[in-house]
């Protein structure tokens, strides 16, 4: 039986403790698709309708598949979304077909939050720029700057500066 309310804690939580498995400890260090091959899931682009990424599972191993067709820091997003379905939701479901909708948290499904809260977390991790964010007003400028720091589109960097 799945759960009324996402666990966003819980999702960030499992980003976190990838982030420290790897010993990561700059943001050029975060190249997702090493972290997907080293947890059993490779990688695959190619031309993908209807949906940005697809994961598929076969007990410890998996695929994502990635639409070759959007841009660099979307497929960077897309990567860490199916990670967090491959770490949070192996319960659910053996294949994720995530749209954009999905990956920009319109679905509303809890699974696509979390999987959201997770690759928002693995991307920008927040012990690595809490301090610099609390300190400062909001400003276009910041979440530009985390943008550019962490290779992300600007709507990820403005959600992760407001969170």
């Amino acid at each position: 039986m799945w759960r009324e309310e996402p666990n966003e804690i819980g999702a960030k939580a499992s980003a976190r403790k990838i982030i420290k498995y790897f010993g990561i400890t700059t943001p050029e260090q975060i190249c997702v698709e090493d972290i997907a091959m080293a947890l059993g899931v490779y990688v695959h682009e190619a031309p993908l309708k209807g949906a940005e990424a697809r994961l598929t599972r076969k007990g410890k191993k998996g695929i994502i598949r990635l639409n070759e067709n959007i841009s660099f820091r979307k497929k960077r997003f897309a990567v860490s979304h199916e990670l967090g379905h491959w770490e949070r939701h192996a319960e659910i479901s053996q294949m994720f077909y995530c749209t954009s909708e999905d990956l920009n948290g319109y679905n509303n499904s809890i699974p696509e939050i979390e999987a959201n809260s997770f690759a928002g977390e693995l991307l920008i991790p927040s012990m690595f720029v809490g301090d610099e964010i609390s300190r400062n007003d909001p400003d276009i400028s910041l979440i530009r700057g985390l943008r550019e720091t962490f290779n992300t589109s600007l709507m990820v960097a403005a959600i992760r500066f407001v969170e």
